[in-house]
């Protein structure tokens, strides 16, 4: 999903640039990186990617996930996890290798059995 700011003046700022998945494998969730990175353009500097995942095993689920970022082709390195337990790294944007982007993963681990929530 991208977001963009129109101002005053009709100039056009990135405001922010993120996709949200369901955890369905580890092929998936390397399109869903494909797809991300294919929304950026040359600005952006900043990129989300919120995952969903069920928590019967959320922890092996978040290490495959961040074993995919760190294995596609854009990675750079990694930043580390934060205290909200997001992990953030540095990829090459699509459009010039020199141009950095921080990624972030959001890892959202949902409960079942709530209403209104499917869990794959």
């Amino acid at each position: 999903m991208e977001r963009r700011i129109s101002s005053c003046g009709g100039t056009i700022r990135n405001a922010f640039i993120g996709e949200c998945k369901f955890w369905d494998g580890e092929v998936k969730f390397i399109a869903a990186l494909n797809q991300l990175f294919g929304y950026t353009v040359w600005r952006d500097t900043k990129a989300a990617l919120v995952l969903f995942i069920s928590e019967r095993d959320a922890t092996n689920t978040i290490q495959k996930a961040r074993n995919a970022i760190e294995t596609h082709d854009c990675y750079e390195s990694s930043e580390g996890e934060d205290s909200e337990g997001n992990f953030h790294y540095i990829v090459q944007s699509n459009e010039d290798p020199q141009r950095k982007i921080t990624l972030a993963l959001v890892p959202v681990v949902l409960k079942e059995g709530v209403p209104g929530i499917q869990v794959g």
